[in-house]
Protein backbone atom coordinates (compact mmCIF):
# COMPACT_ATOMS: atom_id res chain seq x y z
CA UNK A 1 0.00 0.00 0.00
CA UNK A 2 3.12 2.39 0.95
CA UNK A 3 4.96 1.68 -2.02
CA UNK A 4 1.82 1.93 -4.74
CA UNK A 5 0.80 5.63 -2.86
CA UNK A 6 4.54 6.72 -2.73
CA UNK A 7 4.86 5.47 -6.77
CA UNK A 8 1.58 6.85 -7.47
CA UNK A 9 2.62 10.54 -5.93
CA UNK A 10 6.32 10.52 -7.47
CA UNK A 11 4.31 9.97 -10.84
CA UNK A 12 1.95 12.47 -10.41
CA UNK A 13 4.33 15.28 -9.37
CA UNK A 14 6.99 14.25 -12.63
CA UNK A 15 3.70 14.35 -14.68
CA UNK A 16 2.22 18.16 -13.38
CA UNK A 17 6.41 19.99 -13.00
CA UNK A 18 6.29 20.91 -16.17
CA UNK A 19 3.11 22.62 -16.24
CA UNK A 20 3.83 24.44 -13.20
CA UNK A 21 3.69 27.89 -13.72
CA UNK A 22 4.44 31.29 -11.20
CA UNK A 23 2.56 32.11 -8.43
CA UNK A 24 1.61 35.95 -7.48
CA UNK A 25 -0.51 37.68 -4.86
CA UNK A 26 -3.82 36.18 -4.68
CA UNK A 27 -3.11 33.11 -6.17
CA UNK A 28 -5.03 29.84 -5.17
CA UNK A 29 -2.46 26.24 -5.61
CA UNK A 30 -3.94 23.10 -4.85
CA UNK A 31 -1.25 20.34 -4.12
CA UNK A 32 -1.90 16.56 -3.59
CA UNK A 33 0.19 14.22 -2.56
CA UNK A 34 1.97 10.93 0.12
CA UNK A 35 1.63 12.80 3.53
CA UNK A 36 3.97 10.70 5.98
CA UNK A 37 3.37 10.72 10.43
CA UNK A 38 6.87 9.10 11.30
CA UNK A 39 7.38 8.19 14.44
CA UNK A 40 10.42 9.45 16.89
CA UNK A 41 10.38 6.96 19.49
CA UNK A 42 12.69 7.75 22.49
CA UNK A 43 11.30 5.24 25.14
CA UNK A 44 12.80 4.95 28.60
CA UNK A 45 12.54 1.25 30.46
CA UNK A 46 8.73 0.67 31.56
CA UNK A 47 7.24 1.10 34.65
CA UNK A 48 5.64 -1.89 35.90
CA UNK A 49 3.14 -1.29 38.76
CA UNK A 50 2.96 -4.62 39.93
CA UNK A 51 6.91 -4.43 40.30
CA UNK A 52 6.85 -1.36 41.43
CA UNK A 53 10.06 -0.41 39.10
CA UNK A 54 11.30 0.06 36.01
CA UNK A 55 11.64 -2.76 33.91
CA UNK A 56 15.41 -2.58 31.84
CA UNK A 57 15.43 -3.28 28.57
CA UNK A 58 11.41 -3.01 27.91
CA UNK A 59 10.68 -0.06 25.17
CA UNK A 60 7.59 1.81 24.45
CA UNK A 61 7.31 1.16 20.25
CA UNK A 62 4.96 3.44 17.91
CA UNK A 63 4.66 2.52 14.27
CA UNK A 64 4.76 5.34 11.45
CA UNK A 65 2.09 5.81 8.76
CA UNK A 66 1.32 7.41 5.25
CA UNK A 67 -1.80 8.94 3.94
CA UNK A 68 -3.44 10.81 0.89
CA UNK A 69 -2.63 14.41 2.27
CA UNK A 70 -4.08 17.79 0.20
CA UNK A 71 -2.33 21.01 0.37
CA UNK A 72 -4.37 24.38 -0.06
CA UNK A 73 -2.30 27.71 -0.37
CA UNK A 74 -3.37 31.21 -1.10
CA UNK A 75 -0.97 33.63 -1.60
CA UNK A 76 -0.86 36.83 0.12
CA UNK A 77 2.06 38.36 -2.03
CA UNK A 78 4.36 37.07 -4.73
CA UNK A 79 6.83 35.51 -1.85
CA UNK A 80 4.54 34.67 1.40
CA UNK A 81 1.40 32.06 1.21
CA UNK A 82 -0.91 30.81 3.85
CA UNK A 83 -1.07 26.93 3.60
CA UNK A 84 -3.31 24.99 5.29
CA UNK A 85 -2.35 20.40 5.32
CA UNK A 86 -5.47 18.23 5.04
CA UNK A 87 -5.15 14.84 5.02
CA UNK A 88 -7.02 11.38 5.79
CA UNK A 89 -6.85 10.46 9.21
CA UNK A 90 -3.51 8.94 10.40
CA UNK A 91 -3.12 5.02 12.49
CA UNK A 92 -0.09 4.34 14.57
CA UNK A 93 0.02 0.51 16.46
CA UNK A 94 1.22 1.15 20.20
CA UNK A 95 2.94 -1.63 21.66
CA UNK A 96 5.50 -2.75 23.91
CA UNK A 97 8.76 -4.69 23.50
CA UNK A 98 10.97 -6.36 25.85
CA UNK A 99 9.13 -7.48 28.99
CA UNK A 100 10.27 -10.22 30.80
CA UNK A 101 8.45 -13.87 30.31
CA UNK A 102 6.10 -12.87 33.88
CA UNK A 103 4.20 -10.37 31.68
CA UNK A 104 5.05 -11.67 28.11
CA UNK A 105 1.49 -11.59 27.27
CA UNK A 106 2.08 -7.76 27.62
CA UNK A 107 4.82 -7.76 24.45
CA UNK A 108 3.82 -6.56 21.28
CA UNK A 109 0.62 -4.55 20.49
CA UNK A 110 -1.59 -3.06 22.97
CA UNK A 111 -3.95 -0.52 20.87
CA UNK A 112 -4.01 2.03 18.23
CA UNK A 113 -4.11 5.40 17.88
CA UNK A 114 -5.81 7.67 15.18
CA UNK A 115 -5.53 11.48 14.78
CA UNK A 116 -5.72 14.09 11.93
CA UNK A 117 -2.85 16.75 11.83
CA UNK A 118 -4.48 19.48 10.20
CA UNK A 119 -1.38 21.91 10.14
CA UNK A 120 -1.44 25.87 9.15
CA UNK A 121 1.62 27.31 7.80
CA UNK A 122 2.57 30.97 6.99
CA UNK A 123 5.05 29.88 3.68
CA UNK A 124 8.31 32.59 2.48
CA UNK A 125 9.09 32.09 -1.28
CA UNK A 126 12.54 33.64 -1.27
CA UNK A 127 13.27 32.76 -5.03
CA UNK A 128 11.75 35.13 -7.75
CA UNK A 129 8.21 33.95 -8.54
CA UNK A 130 9.12 33.11 -12.25
CA UNK A 131 12.16 30.69 -10.99
CA UNK A 132 11.77 27.11 -11.99
CA UNK A 133 12.87 26.16 -8.77
CA UNK A 134 11.08 27.26 -5.67
CA UNK A 135 12.36 26.48 -2.24
CA UNK A 136 10.56 27.57 0.60
CA UNK A 137 10.90 27.93 4.42
CA UNK A 138 7.92 27.37 6.51
CA UNK A 139 6.43 28.32 10.12
CA UNK A 140 3.68 25.89 11.52
CA UNK A 141 2.74 25.49 14.98
CA UNK A 142 0.96 22.07 14.63
CA UNK A 143 -1.92 21.22 16.53
CA UNK A 144 -2.75 17.40 16.41
CA UNK A 145 -6.43 16.20 17.28
CA UNK A 146 -6.28 12.45 18.52
CA UNK A 147 -9.76 10.50 17.82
Amino acid sequence: MRKTLFTASVLAVALTTPFAQAHQAGDVILRAGAINVDRREDSGDIYVGALSTDVPGTKASLDSDTQLGLNFAYMLTDKIGIELLAASPFTHDVGVAGMPSRFASLNGKLGELKHLPPTLSVVYYPLDRKSAFQPYASARPQLHLVL
